[in-house]
């Protein structure tokens, strides 16, 4: 979020504050690196190959 618009969460319950995080930034680059950083998706050397389902197996041109 805009460091800017900190002062807007004045406007926002207390209660919904507690269930979110806010992390404010200056700039679109450090949204980048938060965002893509800090990702829930598991790192590349973790990824396995999953063999394809038979039935997309069955659509693939011989």
């Amino acid at each position: 979020m805009p460091k800017n618009n900190k002062k807007d969460l004045d406007d926002i319950p207390k209660n919904i504050l507690k269930a979110l995080k806010f992390i404010f930034v200056n700039h679109m680059d450090q949204v980048l690196k938060v965002a893509l950083l800090n990702s829930y998706y598991p790192k590349e050397e973790k990824l396995l190959p999953r063999p394809l389902p038979k039935t997309l197996l069955a659509q693939l041109p011989s």
